[in-house]
């Protein structure tokens, strides 16, 4: 909880989509997640400005999906969402995160995060859509062992 808003999980695809094509990342398979495994932020006048989520895959999961509404920069709201998607994380059994990104490369190191080589890659995350396809080539392909 921050003083602006409230975190909170399973907001709906809906509001997901339109934060997530607000903030220029990829929407195309979002359907296919389950919202059960998404932390959102919402103002206090309710409306979602900030999202992460996570896909599962046994012991290794992908960070997908972290963005706060541009307006809310800078005030520790997307540090909050990767920590608590952390949590979720640890408490599904995961062990392993991994994420790509085309443009909060710093951000995901400062919370330690390392840069990885997709040749690497574990089978399950190498043939999601996200890295198979709609993240392009040139992404930061990031890990992080919890």
């Amino acid at each position: 909880m921050t003083e602006k808003g409230i975190f909170f999980a399973g907001p709906d695809h809906h509001a997901v989509e339109g934060l997530l094509s607000a903030a220029g990342l990829p929407v195309e398979d979002i359907h296919l997640c389950s919202m059960d495994h998404f932390i959102g932020y919402r103002t206090p006048s309710g409306t979602l400005s900030g999202v992460a989520g996570l896909q599962l895959f046994g012991t290794v999961g992908l960070v997908r999906s972290l963005a706060v509404a541009s307006t809310l920069r800078q005030q520790g709201i997307g540090q909050q969402l990767l920590k608590q998607i952390e949590q979720h994380a640890v408490a599904q059994g995961v062990r392993q995160l991994y994420l790509l990104t085309t443009t909060a490369k710093p951000f995901f190191l400062r919370h330690g995060y390392q840069e990885a080589d997709r040749a690497q890659a574990p089978l399950p995350i190498g043939q999601t859509p996200e890295f198979s396809g709609l993240c392009p080539a040139t992404a930061s392909f990031m890990h992080k062992s919890l």
